[in-house]
């Protein structure tokens, strides 16, 4: 059932993009296939961390991935990207202290569990509503119209979490 429920899910996501797609720029694939690359290197970790949280707590195991990780992201952007330059006053170190340790290190932690207590296989179902999420939001910030085949593969995504 859980193969079912995502497979479904998967070709929802598919027919949302699909519509997307069909007046699209010539360049709008690049995107697309940042998206897919990041869904499938999420779902890499999802297996990693399902693994190492049987043997160590979920905060030991993203304490690990940020501490080995973040040189490295640091060092790709100091490559790839011009510096960002940020005014050190409160409020921006606030925000990245924030956004750093209760946004990103909770729900880390906490999808770690909820993987740990209820497998990867389940957990990651509901990462098919991410992409469902971001269309909608395009739409309700930029006013994208969604469309019938829009609508029809968001019912088809939460119809496969549902299985």
């Amino acid at each position: 059932m859980q193969v079912t429920g995502m497979i479904v899910s998967f070709f929802g996501v598919v027919v949302v993009f699909s519509n997307r797609l069909a007046g699209a720029p010539s360049n709008m694939w690049q995107g697309d296939l940042m998206i897919l690359a990041s869904a499938f290197i999420i779902s890499l970790l999802l297996i990693h961390v399902r693994r190492v949280t049987q043997f160590v707590d979920p905060l030991q195991a993203i304490t690990w991935q940020v501490v080995l990780s973040v040189p490295g992201f640091w060092a790709a952007a100091l490559f790839f990207n011009k510096p960002i330059v940020l005014e050190a006053d409160t409020k921006t170190w606030l925000a990245i202290l924030y956004q750093g340790l209760l946004i990103a290190g909770f729900t880390f932690v906490l999808r770690a569990e909820l993987i740990r207590k209820f497998g990867a296989g389940r957990i990651s179902a509901f990462f098919f509503i991410t992409p469902i999420v971001g269309v909608v939001l395009g739409a309700a910030t930029f006013g994208d119209d969604l469309g019938t085949r829009t609508v029809i593969g968001c019912m088809e995504v939460l119809l496969g979490v549902t299985v």
